[in-house]
């Protein structure tokens, strides 16, 4: 049984097969109806996600190098779809990368973490095709990658994140209040009697539901990880608001 070829586009959409859900469709003005978007709210919630739809529709576009950029990125905050796709890549040469089946096994051996059967089959694969110069050199190159892409760091890296992003929206649905997302909350302006149009607000606890679906199935396997939730403890601070703004803001 031979690895999986990684075809441009068709086969990156199956190794990210995860992020389907995270692809809208939207009409902007001058480009054609159903132009693919991937969204916008969760750069900052859950970048993993946000970066690895990015690089399936850049792939789509047969933009390669944009592709691999992207996947780097959500390599970097724990995407293990990602990861597994640039193994692949590398260990084929697909994507615009040259044939480095060292650089593709070690990237495989990232991607195997948390258990996926379909990663750890085609890692086992690709390590029974190397010779012994080449598992050598994988070797070395997994202990360069493992202090930025590991889940010890990459992981926990995103889960930091996630959980810092949503505290302040863990707070206004436990205390039954609204909130907007960027990418996530209805679009078009909300008219308030005597305060003109303002951003579509939602209620908070409805939109802290979507988001974590997504960040549990983002986690799934991450060792250690805790689904946070609603809060339901009482030592909770009032927010200044009933209604929460989230910032785009990519940093950290």
């Amino acid at each position: 049984m031979a690895i999986h070829r990684m075809m441009t586009g068709v086969a990156l959409a199956a190794a990210l097969m995860c992020t389907s859900t995270y692809v809208t469709a939207k009409e902007p003005a001058h480009h054609a109806a159903g132009t693919l978007s991937c969204n916008a709210g969760l750069q900052s919630l859950l970048p993993g996600v946000y970066y690895a739809c990015q690089a399936r529709i850049d792939a789509s576009h047969q933009y390669a190098r944009k592709a691999v950029s992207d996947l780097r990125e959500a390599a970097y905050w724990g995407d293990k779809a990602s990861q597994y796709a640039l193994g692949l890549a590398y260990f084929h040469g697909d994507l615009g990368l040259p044939a480095d089946p060292a650089r593709g096994t070690a990237w495989l051996a990232l991607s195997v973490e948390r258990g996926n059967r379909t990663y750890m089959r085609d890692y086992a694969l690709a390590r029974s095709r190397l010779s012994a110069a080449q598992t050598a050199r994988a070797n070395a190159l997994f202990k360069q990658l493992k202090p930025r892409y590991d889940d010890a760091h990459a992981g926990k890296r995103a889960e930091r994140r996630y959980n810092r992003r949503t505290e302040l929206l863990r707070q206004a649905a436990f205390w039954g209040g609204q909130a907007y997302l960027a990418g996530i909350s209805p679009t078009g302006p909300q008219q308030n009697p005597g305060k003109g149009s303002s951003m579509p607000l939602s209620t908070a606890s409805v939109l802290l539901d979507q988001v974590q679906r997504q960040a549990d199935r983002e986690f799934a396997g991450l060792h250690g990880h805790v689904k946070v939730g609603r809060l339901t403890g009482t030592e909770v601070k009032r927010p200044p608001t009933d209604s929460l703004h989230n910032s785009s803001d990519p940093s950290s």
